[in-house]
């Protein structure tokens, strides 16, 4: 998770330690995700995208060529390509030449890029709009207007449904084959800050400024389960992949352990 202090910290959940202090940005990451593999590490900060090696702490690689501030950044499930997204656009790299493969033109500054599971699907945000591109074509093979003040989406693991978390405190699942709103869950009282599937795309963890974590039922709308336990606003959550566990973590530096099926928790770190 990222650190005020530019760092990135890596925990082992099962040991509830410390693993890894990742050191190289000069401010603090903007975004920062772990390869399918569990082994790598990408991060986007100070107009840098670093690609670490999680065992070692070691920067693997840096992709330079943005000019401003980047703002998201993912790599594919495959582990072959980055994305990468600034107020200059979309920039796609190989990973292993560290090369730039594809430079596309959004339209307004680019807040947010996800891969979709299968790597044939990528999704950006923007203050105008939000637009599903084609891996292999480079085109846009849908797009969404009215979900200009949407703050970020997650692709469901079948990627067949994408969720998207909103200004007004709701979360909107849209119907990639019929195109269409299937579900909108409400509850959240403050603006939600992060969103994740479960492994089997049925269930929703959601995390907000109202202090809470919640958990949806992705198909019929509904609120599974609050976690309540954080003093301050929730800005990052992750289920584990059997769906046992979950981790949040607060802007007051704490991350809280979940079951999620007890409601307790356990702080492990300050």
């Amino acid at each position: 998770m990222a650190s005020p202090d530019n760092t990135i910290h890596v925990r082992n959940l099962v040991h509830r330690e410390q693993w890894q202090v990742l050191q190289g940005h000069s401010a603090k990451p903007n975004d920062v995700h772990f390869s399918s593999d569990g082994n790598m590490v990408v991060s986007c900060s100070d107009f840098i995208v670093r690609l670490w090696n999680v065992r070692s702490g070691v920067i693997v690689r840096m992709f330079q060529g943005h000019y401003f501030n980047i703002l998201g950044c993912q790599i594919s499930q495959d582990g072959n390509t980055i994305v990468s997204a600034s107020y200059d656009g979309i920039r796609l790299w190989d990973t292993t030449s560290g090369e730039e493969t594809n430079r596309l033109t959004y339209s307004g500054i680019t807040r947010f890029v996800q891969f979709s599971p299968n790597g044939q699907l990528f999704v950006a945000f923007s203050k105008q709009r939000v637009q599903i591109w084609d891996t292999h074509s480079y085109k846009i093979v849908h797009q969404f207007p009215e979900y200009a003040e949407n703050i970020e989406g997650r692709f469901s693991p079948d990627c067949c449904n994408i969720a998207f978390s909103s200004k007004n405190n709701v979360i909107k699942i849209y119907n990639l084959k019929s195109r269409n709103d299937v579900i909108v869950l409400q509850g959240h009282s403050g603006y939600i800050t992060d969103l994740k599937f479960s492994s089997d795309s049925r269930t929703i963890v959601s995390c907000s400024k109202d202090k809470t974590v919640r958990l949806w039922d992705a198909e019929l709308g509904v609120e599974i389960q609050r976690l309540e336990g954080h003093s301050s606003a929730v800005l990052s959550v992750h289920i584990s992949q059997d769906g046992h566990n979950i981790v949040s973590l607060s802007d007051d530096g704490i991350i809280h352990l979940w079951e999620s099926i007890a409601k307790s928790s356990k702080k492990l770190h300050r």
